[in-house]
């Protein structure tokens, strides 16, 4: 295995990527609190 250095993310792909966590956060927020939490567990390692 080695390491394959990428060029940087283009304009667009940032900005793609930027809408669907723009997107995520607001379903979030409208869905409340305590599914945030939820969600939020299962992105962080068990501590």
């Amino acid at each position: 295995m080695r390491f394959e250095p990428l060029p940087p993310p283009t304009q667009a792909e940032v900005e793609k990527l930027l809408k669907g966590v723009r997107h995520r956060v607001l379903q979030l927020v409208e869905n409340g609190a305590d599914e945030a939490e939820e969600a939020a567990r299962g992105l962080l390692p068990s501590s």
